[in-house]
């Protein structure tokens, strides 16, 4: 599915190439409903359908709720929507203390080792044995 296209579009599209091979109606759906580029949880509402006229229905119930539904997954890069404009949000961390509300070159702290969690010295360089945990 392109993203200047609607989902009836997309339809309307994925529809006129099954008439050339001669597609059965449950694949037809299938194949509509894969090339959805969105979460599956939310394509949920588009399973189920009998019939193709049940389907463009449900269509319309799905074109509603992505309208409605705000997206948590921006951060996987991904667009969904037929218009979606989102993108993928980098998030800086620092290199030195590990925080997320800074970089290294502006870091406040002296390096700290993730292996060992001390101040001072990068994990690299860490001589410290690693501390035994209870695995459960």
């Amino acid at each position: 599915m392109k993203n200047d296209k609607t989902y009836q579009q997309y339809f309307l599209s994925v529809k006129e190439l099954a008439l050339h091979g001669k597609v059965e109606d449950a694949a037809l759906i299938e194949y509509v409903i894969d090339g959805i580029r969105n979460l599956e949880t939310n394509k949920v509402i588009l399973y189920g359908a009998t019939d193709i006229k049940d389907f463009r229905r449900k269509l319309e119930i799905y074109s509603a709720f992505i309208t409605k539904v705000p997206n948590k997954s921006a951060q996987s890069g991904q667009s969904y929507g037929p218009h979606s404009t989102r993108k993928m949000t980098h998030v800086k961390r620092c290199y030195n203390c590990g925080e997320l509300d800074h970089q290294s070159p502006t870091c406040p702290k002296a390096i700290e080792c993730f292996k060992c969690n001390e101040f001072g010295h990068k994990s690299t360089k860490c001589t410290s044995k690693p501390k035994k945990t209870l695995k459960i």
